[in-house]
């Protein structure tokens, strides 16, 4: 076992006989891959980087490279899940946790508090509310960033929780890791009418935008993460930010695509008291089993 490797592995469920048998006229295959865990280490310097982008796709005014340095250089606290045992791999997933208090000086940690007041200036009482909890030196904050690829089951995040729980109590570092609370920025979405376009049949090329929205519908918010919805129900405070454009035309694309299929992408900021956490971890071991 690599020295920074975690004592805890997870694996996809194999293919049975009848699995195959059934597969065998078909064109989907069954893809065994072994989840382990990983202290995190300098080499996931990118990935940690490239998921960070995932959440805050839409600005450039947060040193990601930095953020990402803050988080691996407490090597002992949270975990990167790489595949087939690959420790020099970028990792599929991460979970951890930063602690606003410990690291109000660094430069990228203010990026991120402005970040997210800016997000939610005109939102007064939620404004209001977030700044005095970021704020107060008394009261224990830490952002708890979970975020993994696309095609990761969410079956790894019961053990990521319990990992990063079980390491923040037996931390002797004290005061460093004791939060009061844990602050999460989710990835959300609501559903709208797609947009259609009307053809001009003398001018095939010409295509007029149309939206066929319903004056009485209200779009509900969704979670792109299923583990959400129950740290939602623990959140002693949430509010909703939408994404601001951004000038790099590969986010924007990306954008646009959501908005062509009736999907508005936007954040919630939850914020959890730490004694529930044990609470969300029992649940979603019941949901993600």
């Amino acid at each position: 076992m690599a020295d920074n490797e975690k004592n805890l592995k997870r694996k996809e469920r194999k293919p049975s006989d009848d699995d195959m048998e059934e597969d065998s006229d078909g064109d989907d295959n069954i893809v065994n891959v072994d989840f382990e865990f990983f202290n995190p280490a300098p080499v996931d310097k990118q990935g940690f980087v490239s998921l960070l982008r995932q959440t805050f796709s839409d600005t450039e005014d947060i040193d990601l490279n930095s953020l990402a340095d803050l988080f691996i250089a407490q090597s002992h606290i949270g975990s990167t899940v790489k595949v087939d045992g690959d420790e020099e791999s970028d990792p599929y997933a991460v979970f951890t946790v930063l602690s606003f208090k410990t690291h109000k000086d660094e430069e990228s940690l203010k990026q991120l508090t402005k970040y997210l007041l800016q997000k939610i200036s005109k939102q007064a009482e939620n404004h209001s509310k977030l700044s005095s909890v970021l704020n107060d030196q008394s009261k224990h904050v830490g952002y708890l960033f979970s975020e993994r690829l696309i095609n990761m089951p969410p079956q790894i995040v019961p053990p990521l929780f319990k990992l990063l729980l079980d390491e923040l109590q037996a931390t002797n570092y004290g005061e460093a890791f004791d939060f009061d609370y844990f602050l999460f920025v989710s990835k959300t979405y609501r559903e709208d009418e797609p947009e259609t376009f009307e053809e001009n049949e003398e001018n095939p090329s010409y295509r007029k935008k149309r939206k066929g929205k319903s004056k009485t519908a209200i779009p509900m918010t969704l979670f792109f993460q299923a583990e959400d919805e129950i740290i939602q129900k623990y959140a002693s405070f949430s509010c909703d930010y939408r994404l601001s454009t951004n000038s790099d035309t590969a986010v924007a694309d990306s954008r646009r695509t959501f908005q062509d299929f009736g999907i508005e992408p936007a954040r919630r900021i939850l914020l959890v008291q730490k004694s529930d956490m044990p609470k969300i971890v029992s649940e979603l071991e019941v949901l993600l089993k």
